[in-house]
């Protein structure tokens, strides 16, 4: 279990996103924060959980 908090800059790097996109999705409810005063954090467990949640499985392509 992985509970380190992560702030924005550290969860961009991590993962990849535009902090843009990090705050989009926090000030919609879309994914799970701490707000510590006027700080922000995430958990590397919450985030791997909604990562796997926000996955679909491929489509199989059969070919006649």
């Amino acid at each position: 279990m992985d509970r380190r908090l992560l702030d924005i800059d550290e969860l961009a790097a991590r993962y990849g996103f535009p902090k843009w996109t990090i705050r989009s999705y926090c000030s919609q409810g879309k994914i799970p924060f701490i707000k510590v005063g006027r700080r922000v954090y995430f958990r590397v467990d919450d985030m791997e959980r909604w990562l796997d949640e926000q996955a679909h499985p491929a489509v199989e392509v059969i070919m006649p």
